[in-house]
């Protein structure tokens, strides 16, 4: 079918056909006529039986232009679609008899073609049925809308769509309003479950969801508690402390043990929140990022190169509290936030000690400038996860911003086959 145009008072999508084609295959057709003739007094009666098997039909491609009207109606979340204004045609010529397999007598093949291509030669006939079969598809595909997505990675987060009202759109896309469900299925803190009632802004955008900016709120929160804002990175997207493992007389006063290693070495850190978060009120940028207050207790974790591979060596924990700014472009999330102070508690890894015995001095203050300033400045990026149904479509989430009292979520939406694994 070609792109539907639309009538948007009627939530219908006008539909016209672009190339129509069919192979109908008849298995077998067969005639017994019986023949009496009289000759000399005699008469004979002859019996004459002929058969075709494995009769194709083909319709030509292009011969055949079929118009209707698909409306769309939902009550809660159940479809209904009926077909209007149905109307077809083809061309007298349209079917081909393409192959098939007779006995009988001379020029019975040709009678068979000749009969089937002139009870073909008009469509009026087969409207009703082909209508009706046309409406019992549409029935099938009708009943409760929803659709449930899950990130591809290891997050365990899900989304599930419910539908309630939709609204044809000229340009024949669709709004479509209803409910969105997130699920963590990694969190155990059921505190952490909040129905937002707040209802969203129309999108001005196609491929948009549009959320209340209090749903942001609540995904940021229990990500925090679900694991999934948990990061990791090297010392070589950490500026302070690279600067600091190249530096041996710094090295020397700030922190002794690092000076077994140089500045050619990697070190790891996950930083990972430890407590509830509390979270001030959402506002926005004039770039539209998020900007909001966040105190949340943290732990940054240290691996050190050694010969085995990194090894665990220190945790430094702390509580951040200040404006945090969060933006999402070409799917990736970037988090910053700024500090007026960071008390850092330093825990050494008991095996490191064990195994190297280590000088343990480190200047701590200076370490809570290093993160204050990696914080504000670099921030920490994480690549969101695609959503699929399996067989059906995905769902990126390209890009966010704040709208007013609502949150714009740019989607990537692709179909998928049903054959993907």
């Amino acid at each position: 079918f070609n792109t539907p145009t639309t009538s948007a008072a009627l939530n219908e999508w006008n539909i016209q056909s672009k190339s129509i084609s069919a192979e109908v295959v008849i298995d077998s057709i067969s005639t017994t006529q019986t023949v009496v003739e009289q000759s000399g007094g005699t008469t004979l009666t002859l019996q004459v039986t002929a058969s075709c098997s494995d009769v194709h039909l083909d319709l030509i491609p292009g011969a055949t232009q079929a118009n209707a009207t698909v409306n769309l109606s939902l009550s809660g979340n159940q479809a209904a679609y009926t077909l209007n204004n149905f109307s077809a045609n083809w061309t007298p010529s349209a079917w081909q008899v393409t192959s098939m397999n007779c006995q009988g007598p001379n020029g019975f093949p040709d009678l068979v073609k000749q009969n089937i291509t002139a009870q073909l030669e008009s469509i009026n006939p087969f409207l009703p049925a082909i209508q009706t079969q046309i409406q019992a598809q549409l029935n099938a595909s009708g009943g409760p809308v929803s659709w449930s997505v899950a990130a591809t990675d290891q997050s365990g987060i899900s989304l599930n769509l419910v539908p309630s009202n939709l609204q044809v759109l000229p340009s024949g896309g669709a709004n479509v309003s209803g409910t969105a469900s997130f699920v963590f299925s990694k969190l155990e803190n059921t505190s952490c479950q909040k129905v937002i009632t707040d209802e969203a802004a129309l999108p001005n955008a196609t491929d948009t969801l549009v959320v209340p900016i209090s749903t942001i709120e609540g995904l940021v929160a229990c990500g925090y508690l679900n694991g999934s804002v948990t990061t990791s990175f090297t010392s070589k997207n950490f500026p302070a402390f690279q600067s600091l493992l190249g530096n041996w007389f710094e090295k020397l006063f700030v922190w002794p043990n690092l000076l077994k290693f140089n500045s050619n070495q990697i070190f790891n850190f996950t930083l990972a929140p430890t407590g509830n978060p509390v979270f001030g009120a959402m506002t926005s940028n004039k770039a539209g990022s998020f900007l909001f207050n966040l105190s949340v207790p943290m732990i940054l974790q240290m691996y050190a190169p050694e010969t085995a591979g990194p090894m665990h060596y220190a945790d430094f924990s702390t509580m951040l509290s200040g404006p945090a700014t969060l933006s999402v472009q070409n799917s990736v999330l970037t988090f910053k936030q700024s500090s007026s102070q960071l008390n850092v508690s330093t825990t050494w890894a008991q095996t490191y000690v064990q195994t190297y015995h280590p000088d343990q001095f480190i200047w701590t203050s200076l370490m809570s400038g290093y993160l204050k300033s990696f914080l504000s400045k670099t921030g920490l990026t994480y690549t969101l996860p695609t959503f699929e149904d399996p067989g059906a479509f995905s769902l990126s989430i390209d890009s966010a911003v704040v709208n007013g009292t609502s949150a714009n979520i740019g989607l990537g939406i692709k179909t998928l086959s049903s054959q993907t694994q």
